[in-house]
């Protein structure tokens, strides 16, 4: 068996309304971020939400995929 030290953050910013994770594994120099919220927090039950993934490998941004999405009734 083999024993990685991997942290792992979760925050929520109920001001902004979105949601932050983070998982760092340093002996593989490896972080991936996701990110969760609402573009405009003003605009109740209207808005639009975004998701941010972010892959770093030693301290250099490698990928990152933004999507967005409206739900019009």
């Amino acid at each position: 068996t083999c024993a990685l030290p991997i942290s792992a953050t979760v925050k929520f910013n109920r001001q902004k309304y979105n949601v932050e994770a983070d998982l760092q594994i340093p002996d593989y120099d490896l972080e991936v971020g996701l990110r969760l919220g609402s573009v405009n927090p003003d605009t109740k039950g209207k808005a639009t939400h975004s998701v941010q993934i972010d892959l770093v490998n030693k301290n250099i941004p490698q990928a990152s995929l933004v999507a967005l999405a409206k739900y019009v009734k």
